[in-house]
């Protein structure tokens, strides 16, 4: 599975993104923590520049 990004983004948005998908999936399947990740990193940075960019490809489990 692979995780990129549609456009550059911000590097702040996308360090809060991975330390939050990282730890979503200790409990979670990658489809689901990425969308977690992007709700909660939604709330920092309301704007979809920040949050909509990322892909997860390949095995969601």
């Amino acid at each position: 599975s692979l995780i990129s990004s549609l456009w550059q983004v911000d590097d702040q948005a996308t360090h809060d993104l991975m330390v939050d998908f990282y730890s979503n999936r200790k409990t979670m399947p990658k489809d689901e923590s990425l969308r977690q990740a992007q709700i909660k990193v939604k709330q920092k940075y309301p704007h979809p520049f920040y949050w909509a960019a990322f892909l997860l490809t390949g095995n969601a489990l």
